[in-house]
């Protein structure tokens, strides 16, 4: 088992303190970062300027790591399904507008309808019910 919700539920059902959760690489990397560039106040502070000038290469040094390394898959906001930037999408078509089909049924649609004079900045104009 190495789901840590599951494990903490686990752990409250049976009256058992709940596992630790294990450190995310990046939040090690950010303390180690954080800690160097104290460290480098401090010196810098004490008058050490070459221990300063050290430390300080290697908090740069953990801050490019840190950068690089990117977030975790779990910590990266998804969009519902449902909820797709029409932008984006048309930007994707290419620039060839008649590669884009458009429906009646989308037409229709008032969410599609609003992006829609969203992007272009149109008005909506009123229609007629369909009868």
């Amino acid at each position: 088992m190495e789901d840590p919700v599951l494990l903490a539920e686990l752990a409250a059902i049976m009256g058992e303190a709940p596992p630790p959760k294990p450190a995310d690489p990046r939040e090690r990397l950010a303390a180690q970062a954080e800690a160097k560039k104290r460290e480098a106040l401090q010196q810098k502070r004490a008058g050490n300027t070459a221990a300063a000038g050290k430390a300080l290469r290697e908090y740069k040094a953990l801050q490019a790591q840190l950068d690089a390394k990117a977030p975790p898959a779990k910590a990266r906001a998804a969009a519902p399904p449902g909820d797709v930037d029409l932008a984006s999408l048309l930007s994707g078509a290419g620039s060839d507008p008649s590669s884009v089909t458009v429906t009646d049924a989308d037409m229709n649609d008032p969410d599609l309808l609003a992006e829609l004079y969203a992007v272009t900045g149109g008005l909506p104009t009123p229609r007629a019910s369909p009868r």
